[in-house]
């Protein structure tokens, strides 16, 4: 993830009265999002929906960690830029869990437009120009790791189709 023209800004106009947190999440899963709609889909029609470049890495972090990171920055006061994610793997993994999970065939599509036909937004995240791949900025340590897995959230979710 490159840091855009605002985050420069933001950054570049701190001084000692003013603390600027600027948090990255990676893929957000769980409460609904755009990952929880690809899984979804998956668990009804039996079809894990992937590009054709599996080879990508994603890194993913749960909703409810990503709001444990907000309220420790805050209760911290801490300033910085802070990379919120439970760690990265290549989307053919996870697509392998979700095929397993749910019993599904693997849906190749062409394009971002295929999936967006489905109504899963998250497609872009997910192509090789787009992926949130650089977690290795150093962040202010504040004490905060990810409580959740993308592959334990999904066998929950296999669990319940049962």
């Amino acid at each position: 993830w490159d840091r855009g023209d605002y985050e420069d800004l933001v950054l570049g106009s701190q001084d000692d009265r003013l603390k600027t947190a600027v948090v990255r999440p990676a893929w957000v899963y769980g409460g609904a999002s755009y990952a929880d709609k690809w899984l979804e889909f998956a668990k009804k029609e039996k079809k894990v929906l992937v590009p054709s470049d599996q080879d990508v890495w994603i890194s993913s972090v749960h909703l409810e960690d990503l709001v444990s990171l907000y309220l420790l920055i805050l209760e911290k006061r801490q300033s910085g830029v802070f990379n919120a994610s439970e760690g990265a793997t290549q989307l053919r993994n996870l697509v392998s869990l979700a095929q397993k999970a749910f019993d599904a065939e693997i849906l190749e599509v062409k394009n971002s437009s295929e999936i967006l036909e489905k109504g899963i937004f998250f497609a872009f995240a997910m192509r090789k120009d787009f992926s949130l791949v650089s977690i290795s900025v150093n962040s202010p340590k504040v004490g905060w790791k990810p409580k959740h897995t993308f592959s334990r959230f999904l066998g929950d979710l296999a669990k319940h189709e049962k």
